[in-house]
């Protein structure tokens, strides 16, 4: 907090539990789609979709938890410890302790802006929404290898028939 002496932290908190079974159905699902061979097939067509995956590797799964989710208590602790650990080091005047079920009005006050009246407060990172979202962009990421392979297909197809 030193370098940013006028930063602001909002630390997002929910339930344990809830939150070990959202991130295990969600963002843990994807550590096991990288190892697919669906995934290998895709990536180079969606560098995105492989630096996310490479990035949520290294820094939940190896830095953040040890290379191990599976262990469930192990995973709140360090859930719990890493809230505790926001809470003494940011000085309460720059902290918003934040449950998203609040909705926008602690956000915007902490934020000095105001409350919009015509936006309702998103809801886009629920467990359902995640999954329809992976798995819409793995199957944008594999069509791309299939229109290739077809053209491919159909160029060679034309050719032969030309030589006949």
């Amino acid at each position: 907090m030193e370098r940013y002496p006028d930063a602001k932290v909002i630390l997002t908190v929910r339930d344990p539990d809830r939150w070990y079974e959202s991130t295990y159905n969600t963002i843990y699902g994807m550590r096991k789609m990288i190892s697919s061979p669906i995934f290998r097939l895709a990536a180079p067509f969606r560098p995105g979709l492989s630096r996310a995956a490479k990035m949520n590797d290294q820094l939940i799964w190896e830095e953040t938890f040890g290379g191990s989710l599976e262990d469930r208590q192990r995973a709140i602790e360090i859930f719990e410890r890493h809230n505790q650990e926001v809470r003494r080091h940011v000085p309460p005047d720059k902290l918003l302790v934040y449950e998203v079920k609040e909705g926008w009005e602690p956000l915007c006050k902490f934020l000095g802006v105001e409350v919009s009246k015509d936006k309702p407060f998103p809801h886009l990172n629920d467990t359902d929404t995640f999954r329809k979202m992976v798995r819409r962009r793995l199957t944008f990421a594999l069509a791309a290898p299939l229109v290739v392979l077809s053209l491919v297909g159909l160029v060679l197809l034309l050719r032969k028939r030309q030589r006949q």
